[in-house]
């Protein structure tokens, strides 16, 4: 994680990324994409599937708007219907899971500093963190402080979370 450490910027002020919460995001991104490219599999192997966005808004109502419009009597099939109704109950646990999981677009990461009494606790965190690394014996245990700080990999840097929410 790239920390801004420059003292004199103006706000709003980006001072770090939020990895975990990006990580969690794209995981969730995974299973949906996956929810996603098994129904449009389902589906297509019976109807067409000509409008992307109206199969993402709801892949069982694409499904019985389709075999409700007229269109659908020229495409239809006995055996095609019977198997379409078959898959139903996944193409319902399919678009549940989809949703579920969906993430919007265009999220930001971004820890952001909005205000100078953000701006203070980060730079005198930032100070303190750059203490404590040069500590030849280090220090053991901050748990009894109320400074925002965060251990990783050794060394010391600002807890942006809690920075973010005073």
């Amino acid at each position: 994680m790239k920390i801004n450490t420059k003292q004199n910027e103006q706000l709003p002020l980006v001072i770090g990324t939020n990895e975990q919460m990006e990580n969690i995001h794209k995981l969730r991104h995974n299973v949906s994409f996956t929810c996603y490219t098994q129904a449009k599999k389902l589906v297509s192997e019976f109807i067409p599937i000509e409008n992307e966005e109206d199969f993402q808004k709801s892949f069982v109502a694409y499904v019985r708007n389709y075999m409700n419009s007229d269109q659908a009597l020229t495409y239809k099939t006995q055996k095609a219907m019977e198997e379409l109704s078959k898959s139903a109950t996944l193409l319902q646990f399919l678009e549940k899971r989809y949703k579920e999981y969906k993430i919007p677009e265009g999220l930001n990461y971004d820890h952001v500093i909005k205000t100078n009494e953000q701006l203070e606790a980060y730079q005198y965190a930032v100070k303190l963190c750059d203490l404590l690394n040069a500590h030849p014996l280090g220090i053991k245990s901050l748990r009894l402080l109320e400074i925002p700080l965060i251990k990783e990999n050794g060394k010391y840097t600002p807890d942006y979370d809690k920075i973010c929410s005073l």
